[in-house]
C-alpha cells in the first residue's frame, strides 16, 4: 500500500516524500500503524512511502491492519498537517 505522508521519528512531525532522504533513511513510520516506512523516490513514477519489509519478515503483516482504519487515520494525519495543527 503506498503512503501518502510518514511520521519523522526523531522530530514526531510528518514528512512528505519531497522532505525526507530515499530509502529506508527516511527515518519515518506510517501514521496510521506506526510500522516503518522507507522512502521510494522515483525518475518515471510518483514517490511514495512504502512499508519497509526485511528480509525473511512475512510480507503479509501491513495486511493484517484494517485498511479502513488505516486510511481514517492517514486521513486525520492529513488534515491535521494540511491544516498546520
Amino acid at each position: 500500500m503506498k503512503v501518502p505522508i510518514g511520521r519523522d521519528l526523531d522530530a514526531g512531525e510528518l514528512r512528505l516524500i519531497s522532505e525526507v532522504q530515499r530509502g529506508a533513511g527516511c527515518n519515518c513510520e506510517c501514521p496510521g500503524c506506526r510500522n516503518r516506512l522507507v522512502a521510494k523516490r522515483y525518475k518515471d513514477k510518483s514517490d511514495h512511502f512504502a512499508h519497509y519489509q526485511s528480509k525473511g519478515s512475512d510480507s503479509a503483516l501491513p495486511r493484517l491492519f484494517s485498511r479502513n482504519n488505516h486510511i481514517q487515520a492517514w486521513f486525520a494525519e492529513l488534515s491535521e498537517f494540511l491544516n498546520g495543527d
